[in-house]
């Protein structure tokens, strides 16, 4: 995830998370479905500005809420776009005070594909790679922070019908 950008200083954060991804919907039609989605993800001691040394303490964190829709086919590839609201949240508890920083909301969009397996009658187990961006810009006070982030990842997914 990229940090902000305040008069041409850069802040970079970088690192390994997870990823929680919550749809829930009905069917439109006969392998096609509408959702509303929560997506929340977390990155503890990020790589900052290129460096992990004085990351202890540090967490970034990325929320959207939206909607979106599935489209499955015959053997159970899906295909998934979501759009919504996201927005970041940068905690600091390498102080005896830990405190967080919370940006507005901006642009967030989810896109997924996978494979699943009915194991039971409601019961899918599966996996999915997925790729997310968030973008929006943060007034504070005097300048104005500008939030980009570029996620890729690989999820296991489980579906209830």
């Amino acid at each position: 995830m990229n940090g902000y950008n305040n008069q041409n200083q850069v802040l970079i954060l970088k690192g390994t998370g997870v990823e929680l991804d919550f749809q829930m919907g009905g069917s439109v039609s006969e392998r096609l479905l509408a959702h509303g989605t929560l997506t929340l993800k977390t990155v503890v001691a990020p790589e900052i500005n290129g460096s992990k040394s004085n990351s202890s303490g540090f967490a970034i964190s990325e929320t959207m809420i939206g909607g979106g829709i599935t489209r499955y086919t015959q053997r159970n590839l899906f295909f998934s776009g979501n759009l919504g609201a996201g927005r970041y949240s940068f905690i600091d508890t390498s102080t005896s005070t830990p405190s967080e920083y919370v940006t507005k909301y901006g642009f967030s969009c989810l896109l997924k594909a996978g494979k699943e397996w009915w194991i039971s009658k409601n019961l899918g187990l599966g996996f999915a790679i997925t790729y997310g961006k968030t973008k929006l810009n943060n007034d504070s006070g005097s300048y104005t922070e500008k939030w980009n982030s570029n996620r890729y990842g690989f999820l296991l997914h489980l579906t209830f019908d």
